[in-house]
């Protein structure tokens, strides 16, 4: 071996003894309880300001949301409305449930 590499194998191996000596510190649980509530809310920051959140806060739930409405009212209208094959269907599966598995139902 060269002599740097020995070098090298005497400061770990004084390291792992040193650290294998070392006892671990005692901490009241106050303590450790206030550090880890640290840790979460650090940890919770970070992930309302990470891209992803701002891109699902600003964009995806408003679009989602307009969405579900829209959906919503036009399921409305076209039940009320009693035309169009969405409500043959409907009235099809509600008259008899056996009509829901079959295949005509779902246009084969």
């Amino acid at each position: 071996m060269k002599p740097r590499e020995e070098q090298t194998d005497r400061i770990e191996r004084a390291l792992r003894i040193a650290h294998r000596t070392q006892a671990e510190p005692e901490f009241a649980p106050a303590w450790r309880q206030k550090v880890m509530r640290d840790i979460r809310r650090l940890h919770n920051e970070a992930l309302d300001k990470s891209a992803e959140a701002l891109v699902f806060k600003r964009i995806i739930l408003p679009f989602a949301s307009a969405t579900a409405i829209a959906a919503g009212v036009l399921l409305v209208l076209t039940l009320n409305g009693g035309l169009g094959i969405e409500y043959d269907v409907l009235m099809l599966m509600v008259e008899d449930f056996t009509g829901l598995f079959s295949p005509e139902l779902f246009g084969l």
